[in-house]
């Protein structure tokens, strides 16, 4: 429903008291209060949407992007050290972006200044390549993650981008379950000796 037509509904006359008597008001009342909580969530963020990010803004969440990663390097323990982590995760992110068209979005909604997060994703002919989805903690927990991605898919079906892929660390239980429940399939795991260290993933978009 459009916030505008929920206002409305809202705001329609409620029938004159002596037709109601106490127990029915207070029933009502109390189911209108449960309905409001239910769907505040949805009505608070159903504008979700992504925004170019300007140049400074795109050098901030490149820099984010970079150090989130190397951290992520150490949580795999594939690094000790963040300060080693960092620089590879800088000439990694400078190689894998080569040849490839990075766009850089600002998550917000049409009516509101807030930023949420940011997602970063790049095209390579009919490819499109998820590099990030991050939502800054207070936002987390809310469904943000789930909007985040329809958006994203829908943005690459306009741009007639036939599939998308991902990589997930293995430890990131959490975004690899959500990554399955909208489809996306493991292409191929990578392991450092027998440890699984994380999961290439794919999914085919459909047009």
């Amino acid at each position: 429903m459009h916030r505008h037509a929920y206002r409305k509904a809202c705001l329609l006359p409620l029938p004159p008291k002596k037709l109601s008597p106490p127990g029915a008001r207070r029933r009502m009342n109390a189911v209108k209060l449960a309905l409001i909580l239910c769907l505040l969530p949805f009505f608070a963020f159903a504008e979700l949407c992504f925004f170019e990010a300007s140049t400074q803004e795109a050098a901030k969440i490149d820099k984010h992007l970079i150090h989130f990663y190397a951290e992520e390097l150490v949580r795999a323990e594939l690094f000790s050290d963040l300060d080693e982590a960092i620089r590879a995760a800088s000439w990694e992110w400078k190689e894998d972006s080569a040849g490839k068209k990075v766009h850089y979005k600002i998550l917000s909604r049409s009516d509101d200044t807030t930023s949420y997060g940011y997602c970063v994703y790049s095209i390579q002919g009919q490819v499109g390549f998820l590099e990030a989805i991050y939502l800054y903690e207070e936002y987390r927990g809310q469904g943000l993650g789930k909007r985040a991605l329809q958006a994203l898919e829908l943005e690459l079906i306009e741009k007639s981008i036939s599939e998308i892929k991902l990589h997930v660390f293995a430890h990131n239980q959490q975004a690899y379950k959500l990554y399955k429940s909208f489809g996306y399939t493991t292409e191929s795991t990578y392991h450092d000796r027998d440890r699984p260290i994380g999961h290439h993933m794919v999914k085919i978009l459909s047009h």
